[in-house]
Formats: C-alpha cells, structure tokens, sequence
C-alpha cells in the first residue's frame, strides 16, 4: 500500500514506495531536506558517536554487591523500609542507602561493618520538637515551615527547615537547642 507523500528512499518506506509503520510521517517529511544534507549527517554521526563514548551515570548497586553487616543494620534500624536503593560513596567508604516510610524520604551512610554514619529523613513538620520550631518564629515572624528535615550524623542532631512568607523561601538548619546555625536564601 502506498502512502501518500512518501517515496522511495524516504526514511520509514521501503523500495516500493511503501510505508514501514506509523512513526510519525508528517515529521519525517519536513525533516527530508535537512536529514539528507551531507554536513547534517555528519553531525548527527559525531554526536550520536559521543553519546556511545560518553560513560553511563553510575547504577545502584545490586543487593548482592552490599555487605551482609550494612543490609542488616539498616533492616533492623528501619524494619519499615521497602524498596531500598543501594549505592557505595568512594570517597568516603560508606554505603547509602536511600529509601522511602509513609513517603517520607530517608537517606543513610553506613560503613561497611554496619555502623549508621549519618541519617537524613524528612519529617512531618508537626513533628517538629517546640524548640524548633519557637526558634523559627521567633527568627523570622511571618514565615511558616513548610518542610523539614531531621539530619543525624554521630550523636548530634539537626534539622533542615524550608520556610516561606509571601516574599520567598529560605532553608535554615537549625541545632537541637534552637540555635540557627545556617541560612541559605
């Protein structure tokens, strides 16, 4: 069956003049004239080249690359956890494991003997402690949490506030007792 508009040579039609499938005609027909340009095609080449040449972003690691002391560690820290997604950080030796309760992000280092290095997990900002969230009204009337974060690294605890008024945001990490430690605006 002939197609209408399309001839021999055109890209998605044989020999006869016959279309090979639907894959968008219409485009295929105003991009003829550039496709069989020969510096076009050149260039295409080259790119399509850089893209085979150019090294893939790194994969998760597979469950059976992490050691058995870290998957268990963060099992029985986490019972909860589902679907965890493992990576190992070279410049620091830790593993990480990033993973998701209640849609509440959870991000961890664990060193490879199991020991919890670091946890970053967002928060019901109602959950945060009162001396929190006093420090933030009484810093930045006018402003409401409207994210926060509970950063564990060692025995120090902080937490990462995004607030916002009318006039913007800003992210504010906060320690234990109340002190602002960080503005980013």
């Amino acid at each position: 069956m002939k197609r209408k508009g399309l001839a021999k040579g055109d890209l998605f039609c044989n020999n006869a003049g016959e279309g090979r499938g639907r894959a968008f005609p219409f485009l295929i027909l105003k991009l003829k004239p550039i496709i069989n340009n020969m510096t076009i095609k050149k260039e295409l080449l080259a790119i399509a080249a850089l893209g085979l040449l150019t090294p893939p972003l790194p994969a998760d690691l597979p469950p059976t690359a992490v050691p058995a002391p870290v998957i268990s560690s963060v099992k029985q820290a986490y019972p909860d956890a589902r679907h965890i997604e493992w990576d190992y950080d070279e410049d620091t030796g830790a593993y990480e494991a990033e993973f998701k309760i209640n849609r509440y992000e959870h991000d961890l280092k664990v060193a490879a003997d199991g020991k919890i290095l670091f946890v970053k997990m967002e928060i019901p900002v109602h959950s945060l402690p009162a001396v929190i969230r006093d420090s933030v009204q009484k810093s930045y009337p006018g402003y409401s949490i409207r994210e926060a974060e509970k950063i564990t690294q060692g025995d120090a605890v902080r937490y990462k506030v995004e607030i916002a008024n009318l006039t913007g945001d800003m992210d504010l990490v906060i320690d234990s007792t109340g002190a602002i430690i960080h503005v980013d605006h």
